[in-house]
């Protein structure tokens, strides 16, 4: 019987270089994508519930939803830049860009939907899933920031506690 070779010591921080600390900073977070993918299926289960319990609105009662839309749409519009701002910050992890690409894209179809909207002269078919798209976008767009700053805060919390283990 052969005998088996030794394990390799556990690679430890300390023991690497600066570049591969960066390189692998990124990849430390890896659940990060995972944790995009919450505010995605959200976003879908929002879409099915409003377009199924969604309000008869016709061009007599479309006026009436207008501050709806607007305001949506503007709420989705600022949330759509911090997105956009956080997704020009990663650069290494293909998974998590795409997955954030993802989301940008049906909260761009959401704050589109809020803006056509406010056309009263549409079709009241189309006033149903324009509202099914509008609160699936900003429900979206919502909890991406909302874990976004949640990253962040948690971030800056393990790095503070390393800075005082440190000195």
């Amino acid at each position: 019987m052969s005998e088996l070779p030794p394990e390799p010591p556990p690679v430890t921080r300390a023991g690497l270089t600066e570049g591969a600390k960066t390189r692998l900073k990124p990849l430390g977070r890896a659940d990060a994508g995972v944790g995009f993918l919450v505010p995605l299926v959200a976003s879908v289960v929002v879409l099915g519930a409003a377009y199924l319990f969604a309000p008869h609105i016709d061009a007599a009662t479309a006026s009436s939803y207008s501050s709806l839309f607007s305001t949506t749409g503007q709420i989705i519009v600022t949330l759509l830049v911090a997105l956009a701002i956080e997704l020009r910050s990663l650069r290494e992890l293909n998974a998590q860009r795409l997955i954030i690409a993802g989301t940008l894209t049906y909260v761009a179809l959401g704050a589109g939907a809020a803006v056509l909207a406010l056309n009263p002269t549409l079709h009241p078919g189309l006033y149903r899933a324009l509202f099914a798209i509008t609160l699936a976008g900003g429900i979206g767009a919502l909890l991406s920031v909302v874990l976004i700053a949640y990253r962040g805060l948690e971030d800056e919390v393990k790095s503070r506690r390393n800075d005082a283990t440190q000195h």
